[in-house]
């Protein structure tokens, strides 16, 4: 059956056009009846699918639909064929609508539907598909980059902005402990210089790499800026979170780096510094943990460096407000490397 509209009015020539249109077009098309038989389909949307010709037509297009789209999609179908609008364009921005191959797995689709009548007069709804499986896919890998640190594949620290604000609201409200450290490698500029900066990259990637190993599926990593590093542990309290900061310290002090460039020495060392704070009361932000952790994170380096610092004494919001209103202002440049 041809879905050609109005097909009786036009002519030969332009009838063969139109055909040759709907079968040569690289968008799949597809053509069903009011009871959602399939009446019409092009060898692209064949190939899309993974059908062999002619194997769709008569079928039912639930056949084209995931296990969840079937559920509702008679009564849309029912809606849209009875509607006012003649033709809609169905898509979401993120994943597409899915469709099922022949061979179970999923694409995403962007679908525009058309009403229009067949050669006899019946009602039919027409979709023109369009596969973009492989540009969600691009679009997808790209966001995940703007999300990450090109260097040591941990979250940026707007990623991570983001996602810590969203992991200490749910710790919050189902009142769980939750612990922020601030990591500072030790006299990174001095790496830099002496060794190299390729060497002092490989340092970041190591340590990124370190961070990602202490990490379970729902603490945070991130490269907060320059040779300074922030974790997130949800579910840990301080004492926990500083075993876990420790364990972070001891693993990087334990490689040995190789230099990049000739020097008195060829192997060298890095050691971090760090900082823990954790949440005490519902009102705790999350720039108030990170400020906490980062001035425990100066006490380390004011101590020695190579060592875990914890926050002084965990106080409640209010109390520290207060604190804080008769403490100088320490400026970020003034901390130790």
């Amino acid at each position: 059956m041809s879905c050609l509209p109005d097909q009786r009015h036009m002519s030969d020539e332009a009838s063969d056009i139109y055909k040759r249109i709907v079968s040569e077009v690289a968008d799949g098309i597809i053509g069903v009846d009011a009871s959602g038989s399939i009446r019409l389909c092009n060898p692209a949307a064949e190939q899309m699918f993974g059908w062999t010709p002619g194997q769709l037509l008569g079928q039912p297009l639930d056949v084209l639909l995931t296990d969840q789209a079937r559920v509702h999609h008679s009564h849309h179908l029912s809606a849209f064929a009875r509607g006012d609008v003649d033709a809609r364009y169905m898509s979401q921005r993120s994943s597409g609508i899915k469709g099922r191959k022949a061979d179970g797995s999923e694409i995403s689709l962007w679908i525009t539907i058309l009403r229009t009548r067949s050669e006899t007069g019946g009602v039919m709804m027409v979709a023109v598909l369009r596969d973009v499986t492989e540009a969600l896919g691009h679009q997808r890998a790209l966001e995940r980059l703007a999300d990450l640190d090109p260097l040591t594949g941990l979250l940026n620290r707007r990623s991570f902005l983001a996602a810590a604000e969203q992991v200490l609201e749910r710790c919050s409200g189902f009142n769980e402990p939750l612990s922020v450290v601030m990591f500072d490698l030790d006299h990174f500029k001095r790496i830099n210089d002496t060794y190299g900066h390729p060497a002092g990259d490989g340092v970041l990637e190591t340590f990124g790499t370190i961070l990602s190993k202490h990490c379970r599926r729902y603490d945070l990593a991130a490269r907060w800026g320059g040779e300074e590093f922030i974790l997130v542990l949800a579910r840990t309290n301080l004492q926990l979170g500083s075993a876990v900061a420790d364990r972070v310290r001891g693993a990087l002090a334990e490689i040995v780096f190789q230099s990049e460039q000739p020097a008195e020495t060829e192997t060298f060392r890095a050691t971090v510094s760090a900082g823990i704070a954790s949440a005490t009361a519902p009102s705790d932000t999350l720039k108030e943990l990170v400020s906490r952790a980062d001035t425990a994170l100066y006490e380390a380096k004011r101590l020695g460096r190579n060592r875990l610092a914890m926050e002084a004494t965990p106080v409640r919001r209010d109390a520290a407000l207060v604190q804080n209103e008769t403490r100088p202002h320490r400026r970020r440049s003034g901390r130790p490397t």
